[in-house]
């Protein structure tokens, strides 16, 4: 039984220092950087995820590696130069992937100067249409700026043009339908090699089971669904009926809360992705004969990020930082109408345990200064350092603690004129809101 604790101590001890790492960074920045990139191909903010992918594809093609640690390389030391905010390897992944594609799909041969010179100049330009595309909305960039440095390239080169038809007439046998899941995972890498595959997947869960599982799904549908509608045998062996369908899984899984509606989501739009994507590929190699890369992913995250808020069960994850910011300003907000009325006045602000329905009572019936942003502002402006109404320069901690069943209602009116009132009434027009509408996010 002793052995069998100190094993248990030893394994938490190393479970504490993989996080760690996972979250501090333990390289010199550039290092890092460059690690994490290849990881964050997968949304995998880890450096021994990064290793683990970069393992996974010098074992399947060492030249594909080679181009896709200097594009990762590359991106990392352009975005560190210029001081570009994007942190954790998000500025290096899309170079990882340019490398990769470079690798497989450039008319040249291995080990020359060309493709390095290629992967570099197209490792500087996804750093700028990263900055350039994170301008432009709030939606993640997924892989648009692959997508854009890759395809323009191969319209020049046309590498379809001088590859052979499909084989429609190929038979796939149980071994190699069994094989096309983990395929499918390393083809994100654009390399066909199971044993790739499954060293993909182990990195992946090293950094979250649960995101490696959601990959892994995604594959498989993809799979199933590339043989219901009778997809060209060859790609499927392949893995190309996979990685754009694995990608949608695992961007789902990361931006949003894990509910059942999200894991429908996750059904349903691994499905789609690869219906969309046998389409855009047929339309792509026949118009332009170029492969179609990621860009399904792409279009299908997009669509599915903007569900977020919009479909009942469908939201982000929980960020209890935010929720500690917002009752800050509550509690500034309480203060400016204990000062006003006279009444300290104690606002709700659920902890980070507190139940979903109870969080939901405090962000959408409470009125705060995210309701109001001129609040907290009235307050340091008008009553700071002032001896008029002493309750509004204190947090009442005697007070009982709010729940929604008794909480102070703030909206309630207190002689003939309502606190709601009061506080527009020193506020900005611009800044005003009904208390019934969303928020701002902080």
């Amino acid at each position: 039984m002793a052995c069998f604790r100190h094993v248990q101590e030893k394994v938490r001890h190393v479970q504490e220092k993989v996080q760690e790492i996972h979250h501090k960074p333990v390289l010199p920045a550039v290092a890092d950087g460059m690690l994490r990139a290849f990881g964050q191909v997968i949304f995998c903010n880890s450096p021994i995820s990064g290793v683990g992918m970069l393992i996974a594809l010098s074992y399947a093609n060492p030249w594909l590696a080679v181009l896709a640690t200097a594009g990762s390389l590359i991106a990392t030391i352009t975005a560190h130069l210029g001081k570009v905010s994007l942190p954790n390897g998000l500025a290096g992944y899309n170079g990882v992937l340019l490398g990769c594609g470079f690798a497989h799909f450039l008319d040249s041969d291995d080990w020359t100067w060309q493709p390095i010179l290629a992967t570099g100049l197209g490792a500087v330009t996804t750093v700028l249409l990263s900055v350039a595309m994170k301008a432009m909305s709030k939606v993640p960039i997924w892989t648009f700026p692959f997508n854009i440095a890759l395809l323009c390239t191969l319209m020049y080169t046309t590498p379809l043009g001088k590859s052979e038809a499909a084989d429609k007439s190929a038979y796939l046998d149980l071994k190699t339908i069994s094989a096309a899941g983990p395929v499918g995972v390393a083809q994100v890498f654009v390399v066909n090699d199971w044993v790739s595959g499954v060293i993909v997947i182990i990195s992946i869960a090293v950094y979250s089971p649960m995101l490696s599982a959601s990959c892994l799904i995604g594959s498989v549908i993809g799979l199933a669904t590339a043989l219901a509608i009778e997809e060209v045998p060859s790609a499927i062996s392949a893995g190309l009926c996979g990685y754009n369908s694995a990608l949608t899984a695992c961007a789902i899984y990361t931006f949003f809360a894990p509910t059942k509606e999200s894991f429908l989501l996750i059904l349903l739009s691994s499905a789609l992705t690869q219906v969309l994507a046998s389409s855009l590929a047929k339309a792509a190699a026949a118009t332009f004969q170029i492969p179609v890369g990621t860009l399904p992913f792409c279009i299908a995250a997009t669509l599915c990020y903007m569900l977020l808020g919009n479909v009942k069960g469908l939201r982000k994850p929980a960020d209890t930082s935010n929720d500690e910011k917002a009752c800050e300003l509550d509690l500034e907000c309480g203060h400016i109408a204990a000062a006003v009325v006279g009444t300290p006045i104690r606002p709700y602000c659920p902890g980070p345990d507190a139940s979903s329905e109870t969080k939901s009572f405090a962000s959408s019936e409470h009125t705060s200064s995210r309701s109001y942003p001129g609040a907290a502002a009235l307050f340091e402006s008008k009553h700071a350092g002032s001896d008029e109404h002493p309750a509004a320069h204190r947090v009442v901690s005697d007070t009982p603690a709010a729940t929604p069943a008794h909480s102070a209602d703030i909206n309630a009116d207190v002689g003939d004129t309502s606190i709601v009132e009061v506080i527009q009434e020193h506020t900005p027009l611009g800044s005003r809101v009904h208390p019934s509408q969303d928020s701002f996010e902080l």
